[in-house]
Protein backbone atom coordinates (compact mmCIF):
# COMPACT_ATOMS: atom_id res chain seq x y z
CA UNK A 1 0.00 0.00 0.00
CA UNK A 2 2.81 2.24 0.46
CA UNK A 3 5.15 1.07 -1.87
CA UNK A 4 5.24 4.26 -3.99
CA UNK A 5 5.72 6.70 -1.14
CA UNK A 6 9.35 5.40 -0.48
CA UNK A 7 12.15 7.81 -1.54
CA UNK A 8 13.88 4.88 -3.50
CA UNK A 9 11.02 4.20 -5.61
CA UNK A 10 11.85 4.06 -9.33
CA UNK A 11 10.76 3.06 -12.99
CA UNK A 12 13.03 0.77 -14.62
CA UNK A 13 13.11 -1.61 -17.56
CA UNK A 14 12.73 -5.71 -17.05
CA UNK A 15 13.31 -7.86 -19.96
CA UNK A 16 9.88 -9.31 -20.57
CA UNK A 17 9.47 -11.85 -21.65
CA UNK A 18 12.92 -13.19 -20.54
CA UNK A 19 15.72 -14.03 -23.42
CA UNK A 20 13.57 -11.82 -25.90
CA UNK A 21 16.07 -8.54 -26.08
CA UNK A 22 12.91 -6.61 -25.53
CA UNK A 23 12.24 -4.19 -22.17
CA UNK A 24 8.96 -2.92 -20.59
CA UNK A 25 8.54 -0.53 -17.73
CA UNK A 26 8.29 -1.77 -14.22
CA UNK A 27 8.04 0.22 -10.92
CA UNK A 28 10.17 -1.14 -8.16
CA UNK A 29 11.96 -0.21 -5.69
CA UNK A 30 16.12 -0.20 -5.46
CA UNK A 31 18.38 -0.68 -2.38
CA UNK A 32 21.90 -1.28 -1.56
CA UNK A 33 22.98 -5.03 -1.89
CA UNK A 34 24.48 -5.91 1.43
CA UNK A 35 26.52 -9.28 2.17
CA UNK A 36 24.78 -11.48 4.16
CA UNK A 37 27.98 -12.95 5.76
CA UNK A 38 30.13 -9.55 6.62
CA UNK A 39 27.14 -7.20 6.81
CA UNK A 40 28.78 -4.32 4.29
CA UNK A 41 27.47 -2.76 1.36
CA UNK A 42 28.57 -4.79 -2.03
CA UNK A 43 28.78 -1.40 -3.57
CA UNK A 44 27.28 0.36 -6.40
CA UNK A 45 27.65 -2.61 -8.61
CA UNK A 46 25.50 -4.54 -6.87
CA UNK A 47 21.93 -3.62 -6.20
CA UNK A 48 18.66 -5.32 -4.38
CA UNK A 49 15.02 -4.55 -6.42
CA UNK A 50 12.16 -5.16 -4.77
CA UNK A 51 8.97 -5.37 -6.25
CA UNK A 52 5.50 -4.04 -5.48
CA UNK A 53 3.66 -7.59 -6.65
CA UNK A 54 4.80 -10.35 -4.43
CA UNK A 55 3.67 -13.06 -6.39
CA UNK A 56 6.37 -10.94 -8.97
CA UNK A 57 8.44 -13.39 -10.73
CA UNK A 58 12.34 -12.54 -11.03
CA UNK A 59 14.68 -15.54 -11.82
CA UNK A 60 18.60 -15.72 -11.83
CA UNK A 61 19.92 -14.53 -15.35
CA UNK A 62 16.88 -12.23 -15.90
CA UNK A 63 17.64 -8.78 -17.12
CA UNK A 64 16.88 -5.16 -16.20
CA UNK A 65 17.76 -1.59 -17.51
CA UNK A 66 18.38 1.65 -15.99
CA UNK A 67 21.37 4.25 -15.11
CA UNK A 68 22.59 3.53 -18.57
CA UNK A 69 23.42 -0.19 -17.50
CA UNK A 70 22.19 -3.32 -18.15
CA UNK A 71 21.78 -5.05 -14.84
CA UNK A 72 21.62 -9.31 -14.66
CA UNK A 73 20.27 -11.20 -11.20
CA UNK A 74 22.26 -13.21 -10.14
CA UNK A 75 20.04 -13.84 -6.62
CA UNK A 76 16.33 -14.39 -6.44
CA UNK A 77 14.47 -14.41 -3.50
CA UNK A 78 10.81 -14.98 -4.97
CA UNK A 79 9.76 -18.30 -3.40
CA UNK A 80 8.31 -18.64 -0.36
CA UNK A 81 9.58 -15.45 0.97
CA UNK A 82 7.77 -12.58 2.31
CA UNK A 83 9.51 -9.97 0.16
CA UNK A 84 9.73 -10.63 -4.09
CA UNK A 85 13.34 -9.19 -4.69
CA UNK A 86 15.97 -10.06 -6.24
CA UNK A 87 19.90 -9.37 -6.31
CA UNK A 88 21.29 -7.60 -9.64
CA UNK A 89 25.01 -7.28 -10.36
CA UNK A 90 25.94 -4.25 -13.21
CA UNK A 91 27.08 -5.70 -16.90
CA UNK A 92 30.26 -3.84 -16.53
CA UNK A 93 31.15 -5.05 -20.68
CA UNK A 94 30.31 -7.17 -23.53
CA UNK A 95 31.07 -10.17 -24.79
CA UNK A 96 31.27 -9.77 -28.64
CA UNK A 97 32.18 -12.93 -30.94
CA UNK A 98 31.48 -14.43 -34.48
CA UNK A 99 28.72 -17.01 -34.95
CA UNK A 100 30.38 -19.75 -36.76
CA UNK A 101 27.20 -20.23 -38.38
CA UNK A 102 26.65 -17.25 -40.14
CA UNK A 103 29.65 -14.69 -39.66
CA UNK A 104 27.55 -12.41 -37.61
CA UNK A 105 28.41 -10.67 -34.77
CA UNK A 106 26.90 -12.05 -31.39
CA UNK A 107 26.93 -9.57 -28.49
CA UNK A 108 25.39 -10.61 -24.56
CA UNK A 109 25.74 -7.94 -21.67
CA UNK A 110 28.04 -9.72 -19.02
CA UNK A 111 29.78 -8.87 -15.69
CA UNK A 112 33.46 -9.32 -15.26
CA UNK A 113 34.84 -9.01 -12.09
CA UNK A 114 37.80 -6.72 -11.22
CA UNK A 115 39.96 -8.90 -9.55
CA UNK A 116 42.32 -11.08 -11.85
CA UNK A 117 42.59 -14.33 -9.57
CA UNK A 118 46.71 -15.38 -9.93
CA UNK A 119 48.32 -18.70 -9.66
CA UNK A 120 50.72 -18.92 -6.50
CA UNK A 121 53.45 -21.43 -6.05
CA UNK A 122 51.67 -23.36 -3.15
CA UNK A 123 54.46 -25.68 -2.75
CA UNK A 124 56.47 -22.91 -0.51
CA UNK A 125 53.71 -23.24 1.70
CA UNK A 126 51.40 -20.77 0.10
CA UNK A 127 54.07 -17.69 -0.61
CA UNK A 128 52.97 -15.02 -2.35
CA UNK A 129 55.00 -15.46 -5.68
CA UNK A 130 52.78 -14.83 -8.49
CA UNK A 131 53.33 -17.44 -11.74
CA UNK A 132 52.83 -15.08 -15.16
CA UNK A 133 49.11 -15.80 -15.43
CA UNK A 134 45.61 -15.61 -14.24
CA UNK A 135 41.72 -15.70 -14.39
CA UNK A 136 38.57 -13.89 -14.43
CA UNK A 137 34.92 -14.41 -13.72
CA UNK A 138 32.85 -13.57 -16.12
CA UNK A 139 28.66 -13.72 -15.62
CA UNK A 140 26.48 -13.25 -18.33
CA UNK A 141 22.63 -14.52 -19.07
CA UNK A 142 22.52 -18.14 -20.49
CA UNK A 143 20.21 -18.10 -23.72
CA UNK A 144 20.34 -18.84 -27.14
CA UNK A 145 22.83 -16.80 -28.29
CA UNK A 146 25.60 -17.87 -25.42
CA UNK A 147 24.34 -21.40 -25.84
CA UNK A 148 27.04 -21.00 -28.78
CA UNK A 149 29.92 -20.06 -26.83
CA UNK A 150 32.29 -23.15 -27.55
CA UNK A 151 35.24 -24.18 -24.32
CA UNK A 152 38.35 -22.61 -25.55
CA UNK A 153 36.50 -19.65 -26.87
CA UNK A 154 38.61 -16.47 -26.76
CA UNK A 155 37.28 -12.99 -26.42
CA UNK A 156 38.87 -9.43 -25.99
CA UNK A 157 37.88 -6.90 -23.12
CA UNK A 158 39.58 -3.31 -22.98
CA UNK A 159 38.79 -0.15 -25.04
CA UNK A 160 40.20 0.52 -28.78
CA UNK A 161 43.50 1.76 -27.71
CA UNK A 162 43.88 -1.29 -25.37
CA UNK A 163 42.08 -4.75 -26.19
CA UNK A 164 43.26 -7.81 -23.69
CA UNK A 165 42.45 -11.13 -25.20
CA UNK A 166 40.57 -13.80 -22.69
CA UNK A 167 40.65 -17.35 -23.02
CA UNK A 168 37.52 -19.69 -21.44
CA UNK A 169 39.72 -21.99 -19.02
CA UNK A 170 39.57 -25.79 -20.67
CA UNK A 171 35.56 -26.74 -20.68
CA UNK A 172 35.27 -23.96 -18.74
CA UNK A 173 31.69 -23.50 -18.97
CA UNK A 174 30.32 -22.86 -15.81
CA UNK A 175 26.32 -23.47 -17.13
CA UNK A 176 25.15 -25.60 -13.91
CA UNK A 177 23.08 -23.12 -12.80
CA UNK A 178 19.36 -25.18 -13.14
CA UNK A 179 16.15 -22.96 -11.79
CA UNK A 180 15.00 -26.14 -11.68
CA UNK A 181 16.46 -29.34 -10.09
CA UNK A 182 16.31 -31.62 -12.61
CA UNK A 183 15.63 -29.38 -15.48
CA UNK A 184 18.57 -29.13 -17.52
CA UNK A 185 16.99 -26.46 -20.09
CA UNK A 186 15.76 -23.85 -16.88
CA UNK A 187 19.65 -22.81 -16.53
CA UNK A 188 19.46 -19.04 -15.94
CA UNK A 189 23.09 -18.11 -15.76
CA UNK A 190 26.29 -18.64 -17.14
CA UNK A 191 29.48 -18.44 -15.50
CA UNK A 192 32.72 -18.37 -17.45
CA UNK A 193 36.07 -18.47 -16.10
CA UNK A 194 38.78 -17.01 -18.36
CA UNK A 195 42.84 -17.11 -18.43
CA UNK A 196 44.31 -13.85 -19.41
CA UNK A 197 45.57 -13.95 -22.77
CA UNK A 198 47.59 -12.36 -25.73
CA UNK A 199 45.40 -10.14 -28.73
CA UNK A 200 46.28 -10.81 -32.00
CA UNK A 201 46.50 -8.33 -34.83
CA UNK A 202 46.14 -11.06 -37.37
CA UNK A 203 42.90 -12.54 -36.48
CA UNK A 204 41.26 -9.90 -34.07
CA UNK A 205 39.00 -7.03 -34.67
CA UNK A 206 40.66 -4.24 -32.86
CA UNK A 207 37.70 -1.52 -34.18
CA UNK A 208 34.53 -3.83 -33.13
CA UNK A 209 36.35 -5.57 -30.04
CA UNK A 210 35.87 -8.60 -31.54
CA UNK A 211 38.57 -11.99 -31.47
CA UNK A 212 39.31 -14.26 -34.39
CA UNK A 213 36.76 -12.24 -36.32
CA UNK A 214 39.40 -12.75 -39.55
CA UNK A 215 39.57 -16.25 -39.25
CA UNK A 216 36.69 -17.11 -41.52
CA UNK A 217 35.83 -14.04 -44.30
CA UNK A 218 32.31 -14.36 -45.38
CA UNK A 219 31.50 -13.05 -49.09
CA UNK A 220 28.70 -12.81 -51.16
CA UNK A 221 27.87 -12.37 -54.23
CA UNK A 222 24.66 -11.49 -56.46
CA UNK A 223 24.91 -12.71 -60.22
CA UNK A 224 24.11 -9.03 -61.40
CA UNK A 225 25.29 -5.81 -60.18
CA UNK A 226 22.07 -3.57 -62.44
CA UNK A 227 19.36 -4.48 -64.11
CA UNK A 228 17.38 -1.92 -66.31
CA UNK A 229 13.69 -4.12 -67.20
CA UNK A 230 10.14 -3.44 -68.89
CA UNK A 231 7.59 -2.78 -66.19
CA UNK A 232 5.49 -6.42 -65.98
CA UNK A 233 8.15 -8.51 -65.77
CA UNK A 234 9.56 -11.06 -63.96
CA UNK A 235 13.13 -12.31 -63.66
CA UNK A 236 15.32 -14.33 -61.27
CA UNK A 237 18.53 -13.41 -58.99
CA UNK A 238 20.70 -15.59 -57.58
CA UNK A 239 23.42 -15.31 -54.81
CA UNK A 240 27.05 -16.93 -54.16
CA UNK A 241 28.36 -17.42 -50.89
CA UNK A 242 31.57 -17.84 -50.10
CA UNK A 243 33.89 -18.46 -46.79
CA UNK A 244 37.61 -17.81 -47.31
CA UNK A 245 37.15 -18.02 -51.29
CA UNK A 246 35.08 -21.43 -50.77
CA UNK A 247 32.19 -21.73 -51.78
CA UNK A 248 29.54 -22.91 -49.22
CA UNK A 249 26.02 -23.57 -49.51
CA UNK A 250 23.95 -20.48 -46.68
CA UNK A 251 20.53 -19.37 -46.48
CA UNK A 252 20.19 -16.04 -47.37
CA UNK A 253 17.66 -13.10 -47.11
CA UNK A 254 16.29 -11.12 -50.37
CA UNK A 255 15.01 -7.97 -49.68
CA UNK A 256 13.62 -5.08 -52.15
CA UNK A 257 13.75 -1.08 -50.34
CA UNK A 258 11.21 -0.07 -53.21
CA UNK A 259 8.27 -2.58 -53.19
CA UNK A 260 6.06 0.37 -55.09
CA UNK A 261 8.67 -0.16 -57.78
CA UNK A 262 9.91 -3.97 -57.77
CA UNK A 263 9.13 -7.10 -55.00
CA UNK A 264 11.65 -10.10 -54.57
CA UNK A 265 10.44 -13.24 -52.88
CA UNK A 266 12.65 -16.03 -50.76
CA UNK A 267 14.45 -17.13 -53.81
CA UNK A 268 15.43 -14.06 -55.64
CA UNK A 269 12.60 -14.02 -57.98
CA UNK A 270 11.72 -10.27 -59.00
CA UNK A 271 8.55 -9.17 -59.99
CA UNK A 272 8.55 -5.24 -61.37
CA UNK A 273 5.50 -3.16 -60.10
CA UNK A 274 5.46 -0.10 -61.68
CA UNK A 275 8.11 2.46 -63.14
CA UNK A 276 10.89 3.82 -61.30
CA UNK A 277 14.16 2.56 -59.25
CA UNK A 278 14.62 -0.52 -56.63
CA UNK A 279 17.55 -1.68 -55.23
CA UNK A 280 17.25 -5.49 -54.45
CA UNK A 281 19.92 -6.85 -51.33
CA UNK A 282 21.08 -10.29 -50.30
CA UNK A 283 22.41 -10.44 -47.22
CA UNK A 284 23.32 -13.79 -45.18
CA UNK A 285 20.61 -14.98 -43.65
CA UNK A 286 21.13 -13.91 -39.57
CA UNK A 287 24.03 -12.14 -40.94
CA UNK A 288 23.13 -8.37 -42.44
CA UNK A 289 26.70 -6.83 -41.91
CA UNK A 290 27.48 -9.11 -45.07
CA UNK A 291 25.34 -8.36 -48.37
CA UNK A 292 25.04 -7.54 -52.16
CA UNK A 293 23.02 -5.36 -54.17
CA UNK A 294 21.56 -5.20 -57.46
CA UNK A 295 20.47 -1.87 -59.41
CA UNK A 296 16.78 -2.03 -60.49
CA UNK A 297 15.47 0.45 -63.38
CA UNK A 298 11.74 0.00 -64.36
CA UNK A 299 11.03 1.27 -67.44
CA UNK A 300 7.49 1.98 -69.08
CA UNK A 301 6.78 -0.86 -71.76
CA UNK A 302 6.73 0.64 -74.57
CA UNK A 303 3.35 0.98 -76.72
CA UNK A 304 3.39 -1.63 -79.93
CA UNK A 305 4.28 -0.34 -82.89
CA UNK A 306 2.82 -2.68 -86.07
CA UNK A 307 3.29 -1.92 -89.46
CA UNK A 308 3.07 -3.82 -92.80
CA UNK A 309 5.96 -3.01 -94.94
CA UNK A 310 6.44 -4.37 -98.97
CA UNK A 311 9.47 -4.47 -101.04
CA UNK A 312 9.21 -2.71 -103.30
CA UNK A 313 7.56 0.13 -102.32
CA UNK A 314 6.63 1.63 -105.44
CA UNK A 315 3.43 1.68 -106.27
CA UNK A 316 3.40 1.50 -110.27
CA UNK A 317 4.02 -1.35 -112.70
CA UNK A 318 4.98 -0.24 -116.36
CA UNK A 319 3.31 -2.45 -118.93
CA UNK A 320 4.13 -5.84 -119.74
CA UNK A 321 6.25 -5.86 -116.73
CA UNK A 322 5.97 -8.76 -113.73
CA UNK A 323 6.59 -7.14 -110.04
CA UNK A 324 7.29 -9.78 -107.50
CA UNK A 325 6.36 -8.33 -103.59
CA UNK A 326 7.25 -9.20 -100.68
CA UNK A 327 5.08 -8.30 -97.23
CA UNK A 328 6.15 -8.54 -93.69
CA UNK A 329 4.30 -7.24 -90.52
CA UNK A 330 6.96 -5.10 -88.28
CA UNK A 331 6.58 -4.75 -84.34
CA UNK A 332 8.23 -2.18 -82.79
CA UNK A 333 11.09 -2.24 -85.92
CA UNK A 334 11.52 -5.99 -84.95
CA UNK A 335 10.31 -7.82 -88.13
CA UNK A 336 7.54 -10.95 -87.19
CA UNK A 337 7.18 -14.19 -88.54
CA UNK A 338 2.77 -13.58 -89.33
CA UNK A 339 1.83 -14.64 -92.72
CA UNK A 340 -0.67 -12.62 -94.63
CA UNK A 341 -3.93 -13.61 -97.33
CA UNK A 342 -3.59 -11.75 -100.54
CA UNK A 343 -6.43 -11.02 -102.58
CA UNK A 344 -7.99 -8.54 -104.88
CA UNK A 345 -9.99 -6.31 -103.05
CA UNK A 346 -13.75 -6.04 -103.40
CA UNK A 347 -13.78 -2.31 -104.16
CA UNK A 348 -11.19 -2.85 -106.74
CA UNK A 349 -12.57 -1.66 -110.82
CA UNK A 350 -9.66 -2.51 -112.63
CA UNK A 351 -10.82 -5.26 -115.44
CA UNK A 352 -9.18 -8.53 -114.80
CA UNK A 353 -8.25 -8.49 -118.43
CA UNK A 354 -5.37 -5.62 -117.76
CA UNK A 355 -3.72 -7.57 -114.90
CA UNK A 356 -3.14 -11.05 -113.23
CA UNK A 357 -1.50 -11.51 -109.88
CA UNK A 358 -0.36 -14.79 -108.73
CA UNK A 359 -0.13 -15.95 -104.50
CA UNK A 360 3.59 -17.40 -104.21
CA UNK A 361 3.46 -17.76 -100.12
CA UNK A 362 2.11 -15.69 -97.42
CA UNK A 363 4.84 -13.29 -97.49
CA UNK A 364 5.14 -12.80 -101.69
CA UNK A 365 3.14 -12.21 -104.26
CA UNK A 366 3.54 -11.16 -107.89
CA UNK A 367 1.39 -8.51 -110.23
CA UNK A 368 1.79 -8.68 -114.00
CA UNK A 369 0.28 -5.59 -116.12
CA UNK A 370 -1.02 -7.02 -119.77
CA UNK A 371 -2.04 -3.42 -120.50
CA UNK A 372 -2.17 -0.04 -118.95
CA UNK A 373 -5.37 1.14 -116.97
CA UNK A 374 -5.30 4.72 -115.84
CA UNK A 375 -9.14 5.13 -114.86
CA UNK A 376 -7.77 3.63 -111.43
CA UNK A 377 -5.60 1.65 -109.36
CA UNK A 378 -5.58 -1.46 -108.75
CA UNK A 379 -6.28 -2.94 -105.12
CA UNK A 380 -4.81 -5.48 -103.90
CA UNK A 381 -6.10 -6.36 -99.92
CA UNK A 382 -2.96 -8.08 -97.39
CA UNK A 383 -4.91 -9.40 -94.23
CA UNK A 384 -3.54 -10.94 -90.94
CA UNK A 385 -5.64 -10.90 -88.20
CA UNK A 386 -6.38 -7.78 -87.17
CA UNK A 387 -3.76 -6.28 -89.71
CA UNK A 388 -5.03 -4.91 -92.90
CA UNK A 389 -3.73 -2.97 -95.86
CA UNK A 390 -5.29 -2.06 -99.05
CA UNK A 391 -2.04 -1.27 -101.10
CA UNK A 392 -2.92 0.55 -104.25
CA UNK A 393 -1.06 0.07 -108.08
CA UNK A 394 -1.04 1.70 -111.11
CA UNK A 395 -0.96 0.35 -114.63
CA UNK A 396 1.19 2.45 -116.40
CA UNK A 397 1.81 2.35 -120.09
CA UNK A 398 5.15 1.06 -121.39
CA UNK A 399 8.48 3.86 -121.67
Amino acid sequence: MEFKTSTDWYTIKEEFPTMSKNFVDIDVRVNHAINTRTGQHLGDDYKIILFQNLDHVSNVGYMYLFDDNYWIVINSEGIKNLAASSVVKRCNNVLKWIDPETGAILTSPCSINYDIKQNRDYSTAGSSLVLPSGFIEVVTQFNETTNKIQPSQRFLFGNTDNWVGYKIMGGGIDNYNNLKTSDNSSTGLLKLTMTVGQSNPTTDDFVNGVADAFEDIYTIKINKNSISIENGQTFSLSAEVKINGIIFDKSVAWSSDNLLVARVDSSGLVTTISPGMATIKCEIDGNSSVYDECLISVISSPSNNYEIILDPSTNSILEGSVEIYSVYLWLNDVVQSDTFTITVDISNTVPISKFSYNVIDGNHFSITNISRYLNSSLKIKIESGIHTEIVEYWLRGAW
